[in-house]
């Protein structure tokens, strides 16, 4: 079956209450002619740099299939910049998909400063509290 994608909706990394604010903007998301992967294209905005953990989600009316092969600028790591973009294989994560309409919804979490003690685990301060350097 062919992977449709339809109605494309931003969410922010934030509330927008200033220009300041980390958000994304600007996404867009289209099938890969031929293949069930979906190609996503955003902009992150964050005045302030930093790190940020990119996901996503596509929703339609009664599922919401899971989102985890993914390459590209997705998951932690990701520094902001216009035009970031990530490919889903559709077709890996969600085999018996139907036709339809789905909201595409990325967001960014603002990463701490630190260390990952490993792949997907938690972050280790660079500093001790109250020290003024590592």
């Amino acid at each position: 079956m062919k992977f449709t994608l339809g109605m494309v909706v931003v969410l922010t990394a934030g509330a927008i209450v200033a220009a300041a604010e980390p958000r994304v903007e600007n996404v867009r998301a289209r099938q890969i002619p031929d293949t069930k992967d979906v190609e996503v294209a955003y902009d992150l905005v964050a005045p302030d740099g930093g790190l940020f953990k990119v996901s996503a989600s596509f929703q339609a009316p009664d599922v919401t299939p899971e989102v985890k092969t993914v390459t590209g600028d997705f998951g932690p790591d990701v520094a902001p910049g216009r035009n970031r973009q990530f490919v889903w294989d559709a077709g890996a994560d969600w085999p018996d998909n139907v036709n339809g309409n789905f909201i595409c919804t990325v967001t960014a979490e603002e990463q701490l400063p630190g260390v990952q003690l490993w792949k997907g685990g938690p972050y280790w301060a660079e500093c001790n509290v109250g020290a003024s350097k590592p």
